[in-house]
């Protein structure tokens, strides 16, 4: 049977096999600053919280380390700092079991690095300059990655080499899979989405459609995320999309068959974003909540809080603390823990409750 987008029910969603709980309070109020990283010379450019986890954080600076933290909740701090890329690292991404990290880089490699001891376990050479990596949600150790050349590689890092790859249109600066593996998105750097329909094997993909998502303007889409949201007390497929032009863009997915998938435009949201590469969030718990929210950082240093479906422009929070552009935000898989990053190269953990550390 071909993958399709349908509304899901929400007793079926969980991360990692724990099912989400609703968050403290969805008025997103915070009991304070949780810790602060100061080690990074450079901008931070991206942060991720391990697959379904509250302890596990990593960050990328333009120093070129990326910073591995495996107790963030409890002991706040660098626990090691992964070193080997010799140009700018554009991504990184954790295995499903957060048992490895994999990193790309301007220098034409991706790396896979073990989370428990910081080693480099493989080394993978001349796969180009890539933007975007993400890992197969069904398929361990799978990753595809897109380049400057517009091709997709997919990598296996149980062979340690790449083992297919194919063209598209465009190339893509950001890649998402729906979480059952059968449909890929690549969000492109001429303000396109393209719609993938992906086989068992996640060795095949072919191209449903293609969306033309900022109107007439032909600049690159820097950041793009799907979730499920909750809507009449079902769930539903949406993407959020940011690009710098002041604008996020939300937007439904059409739950019909593969070969007429495509996007519908739900709301924009003003933000002030026209020189960094913002990456704004979907709030996790949100597939349990009526009013799923999202979170963005802003050029003016501030972190704002939006509900998905309410119309007006007003936040429903704002957190300020940051001396620079705030240009990555990120959920623990609970939403106990906020992380945020600048192009000063502060990043700050945001606690949603009091948090005792041992």
């Amino acid at each position: 049977m071909s993958p399709s987008l349908s509304s899901s029910s929400l007793s079926s969603l969980s991360v990692s096999g724990t099912p989400l709980s609703p968050s403290p309070s969805p008025d997103y109020s915070f009991s304070g600053m949780h810790h602060i990283f100061g080690e990074c010379t450079k901008a931070v450019t991206h942060i991720r919280f391990g697959v379904g986890s509250t302890n596990i954080f990593a960050f990328v600076s333009r120093d070129l380390v990326i910073y591995l933290c495996m107790d963030v909740y409890h002991k706040p701090g660098v626990t090691f700092q992964l070193k080997g890329h010799t140009a700018e690292i554009t991504d990184i991404c954790f295995t499903g079991t957060n048992t490895y990290l994999a990193s790309s880089s301007l220098d034409g490699s991706l790396r896979i690095w073990e989370t428990k001891t910081g080693t480099c376990s493989q080394f993978v050479r001349e796969v180009g300059v890539c933007s975007s990596i993400v890992f197969h949600p069904k398929i361990d150790m799978l990753l595809l990655a897109s380049d400057n050349k517009a091709n997709v590689k997919i990598v296996s890092f149980k062979e340690g080499k790449i083992i297919k790859s194919f063209k598209v249109p465009t190339s893509i600066t950001s890649l998402a899979f729906e979480p059952s593996g059968g449909i890929l998105f690549g969000a492109d750097e001429k303000g396109q989405v393209q719609i993938y329909k992906g086989e068992k094997d996640g060795l095949s993909y072919s191209l449903s459609s293609r969306t033309q998502v900022l109107g007439p303007k032909t600049i690159p889409i820097t950041s793009f995320k799907f979730i499920y949201l909750k809507m009449d007390r079902t769930l539903k497929p949406f993407v959020l999309v940011n690009a710098k032009d002041n604008l996020i863009r939300i937007f439904t997915v059409k739950s019909t068959s593969p070969s007429s998938l495509g996007l519908v435009p739900f709301r924009e949201i003003p933000v002030l974003n026209k020189t960094e590469s913002i990456h704004s969030s979907f709030c996790p718990a949100a597939v349990y909540r009526d009013a799923p929210c999202l979170v963005t950082g802003s050029e003016d240093c501030t972190i704002y809080f939006h509900d998905v479906k309410r119309r007006d422009i007003k936040p429903l929070n704002k957190l300020i603390g940051h001396g620079a552009p705030v240009v990555d935000v990120c959920w623990s898989h609970d939403e106990v823990l906020l992380a945020s990053a600048d192009t000063s190269g502060t990043v700050i953990l945001w606690a949603r409750v009091k948090i005792g550390k041992t």
